[in-house]
């Protein structure tokens, strides 16, 4: 399945991307013409008021059929609410309690277990990936060499990614071992380019060879060392890789889905809907909770409030509450621009960091940010280091407000939230 960042800069747009968003079907769906439209967000500054107004008017047509808002400002959470149906046929409501698949969101989490590892010795930023993973010497030969830790964490290796296949990468139940998923796989998707080596061409393949870097090095799989050493001492109660797993207590799990168009219908002819789908109602699909075989690039579930706490991580330069999980001189690192964004799903003017989209607002003040979208969910999170402000979106559904959060974001980083946060 697809798990691509994708930040259309067309307002409205429904199109797929070249990069093979899509959802899941099986057979002759019938394509038909839903007729939605996406409201205009309010310009300029707006008040908590327009901005609600805003979002029920993005989720009046069910699509996304919720949205799950956090938002903080200098440390303090300033914004916090749920609007819309986790489940809409069972009438379901989400609450700020609701998960999520993030899908891309996860890459951030995969650089972060880098950086510690690079922080222990335990790897080379600018070692090949093959220093750790030997057989990647005979897959790419005398490329090799030049696929290193770093050109990978900032989407500059020259390996292009997977393509379409992806899509089919997913399942119900169980978990997959990332190392022993990259082997069985990625003799089909070796690819090295030298003419794009230190060019930005995102590479959801470039997160999933990292994922089996971390499983060597730490002698952990890639779950238990990103749960051990980011998730816990970050206290993100609500963030798994897996649905079977423990979450805290009064979680939820919102039900992905997607309209009935002609999206649906390509996609029915390479994936079994009968199996993943819970059925179709009211011109919509819902989902039964899968996984992406692939986690480092893709994998995690949660909130919007435990993602707030993982950008407030990275906004107070390595730790939270007294916990360091990296330290500023990594959190320097990862949020400096690496190479101009060459090929990607978000729009012009963008630059790669280490996993981050970096980008400077109107005003000038520099924008980390990372989405994750694929079939039946979407998620955004930005950082702005200037102002202190951090922001996290999720939604289930595959489209998003014809901009995939993007317009919401713009709102909610718009906003005066010195001012409106005491209302909330």
């Amino acid at each position: 399945m697809p798990i691509f960042l994708r930040l259309l800069s067309a307002h409205g747009s429904r199109v797929l991307s070249t990069f093979g968003l899509t959802v899941l079907g099986t057979g002759a769906l019938t394509g038909c013409a839903l007729g939605l439209s996406d409201p205009s967000p309010p310009v300029g500054s707006a008040s908590v008021s327009e901005l609600e107004k805003y979002v029920r008017e993005a989720i009046a047509d069910s699509d996304p059929p919720s949205i799950s808002i956090a938002v903080s400002q200098k440390e303090r959470t300033v914004y916090e609410r749920a609007f819309g149906f986790a489940d809409g046929p069972r009438e379901v409501r989400a609450t700020p309690h609701t998960t999520y698949r993030w899908f891309s969101v996860t890459k951030p989490f995969t650089a972060v277990a880098i950086l510690q590892l690079a922080e222990q010795g335990a790897v080379s930023l600018s070692a090949p990936a093959a220093t750790y993973l030997p057989y990647l010497n005979e897959l790419y030969g005398d490329a090799a060499p030049q696929i290193t830790i770093e050109r990978l964490l900032s989407h500059r290796a020259g390996i292009g990614d997977i393509g379409n296949e992806i899509m089919t990468w997913v399942h119900i139940d169980g978990h997959h071992d990332q190392s022993q998923l990259l082997r069985q796989r990625l003799a089909e998707h070796v690819h090295f380019d030298a003419s794009q080596l230190d060019q930005g061409h995102y590479s959801n393949l470039g997160y999933m060879i990292l994922g089996a870097v971390i499983e060597s090095v730490s002698a952990e799989s890639y779950e238990d060392y990103i749960t051990k050493h980011i998730l816990t001492p970050l206290r993100m109660e609500r963030t798994h890789f897996y649905y079977e797993e423990t979450f805290a207590p009064g979680t939820a799990h919102a039900v992905g889905s997607h309209p009935d168009d002609f999206t649906a219908f390509m996609a029915s002819f390479s994936l079994d809907l009968g199996v993943l789908s819970r059925g179709c109602s009211n011109r919509r699909w819902w989902f039964k909770y899968f996984s992406p075989d692939q986690t480092p690039p893709s994998g995690l579930i949660s909130t919007s409030s435990d993602m707030l706490r993982f950008g407030q991580m990275i906004l107070n330069r390595g730790s939270l509450d007294g916990h360091r999980i990296l330290n500023e001189a990594s959190i320097e690192r990862m949020t400096e621009v690496r190479v101009p964004v060459s090929t990607s799903p978000a729009p012009p003017g963008f630059s790669f960091g280490d996993s981050w989209f970096i980008s400077n607002d109107p005003h000038g003040r520099q924008m980390l940010l990372h989405g994750g979208q694929g079939m039946a969910f979407t998620s955004l999170l930005l950082i702005r280091p200037q102002d202190s402000l951090v922001a996290a979106i999720v939604a289930n559904g595959t489209y998003f407000d014809g901009a995939n959060g993007l317009n919401l974001m713009t709102l909610l980083s718009n906003m005066d939230w010195t001012r409106e946060s005491e209302h909330h």
